[in-house]
């Protein structure tokens, strides 16, 4: 995301009431008010979700009824996206513990938002899909939490990966997965209470 400064010399406040782009993942909210003999900030928003080259002189037209046509050149480029963090589990034997991956989701048609989740392992556990809500275009993602069962079937330590990819635009997010189990813990005491039989 960018800002980008616009000037009103006029006496009156004016409006930027649309924009143009030669790149489809290229977004700037309208309309957006400039106050009279003043200036404002527009957002030039760029979330592709897939992996693209980069590209230069990319024309971006953001018009004012009042003002005309402010042009600009971007250069874009969207690189795969690298591990998204490591998540840690410890539990005891025989027990379970459960923690939430939260992320942003920048789908903005119903099949971009929606996720299928993979773990390889068995002693990870999380549900097989997701379907969040369509994010608006332009805007900061959706926010979404997913939870995350670690429960050990042996003593040590165990690695995965938890991986989240979408139905539409090849969207991918990955996570490591560390798990450590430990001896179980002695439960207990329990109180008996003798019953009596007939």
């Amino acid at each position: 995301v960018i800002t980008e400064e616009i000037h009103n010399p006029l006496e009156n406040d004016v409006s930027i009431i649309s924009f143009s782009c030669e790149d489809p993942d290229v977004f700037v909210p309208t309309p957006i008010t400039i106050p009279g003999r003043g200036s404002g900030r527009i957002r030039i928003s760029y979330n592709p979700l897939t992996v693209k080259k980069p590209k230069d002189d990319i024309k971006l037209s953001v018009h004012s009824k009042e003002l005309g046509e402010f042009a600009y050149l971007l250069s874009l480029s969207a690189t795969e996206a690298s591990l998204d963090g490591t998540m840690r589990f410890d539990t005891d034997l025989g027990s379970k513990t459960v923690q939430t991956f939260r992320f942003k989701s920048y789908g903005t048609t119903q099949k971009d938002a929606e996720y299928d989740c993979k773990i390889k392992g068995t002693e990870f556990t999380i549900q097989k899909s997701v379907v969040t809500p369509v994010a608006k275009p332009g805007s900061d993602g959706v926010d979404v939490s997913l939870d995350i069962c670690y429960e050990p079937s042996n003593l040590g330590a165990v690695r995965d990966t938890l991986i989240l990819r979408s139905r539409g635009r090849a969207v991918l997010y990955q996570v490591a997965l560390v798990g450590m189990c430990r001896k179980p813990k002695r439960k207990g005491p329990f109180e008996v209470v003798p019953m009596k039989i007939d």
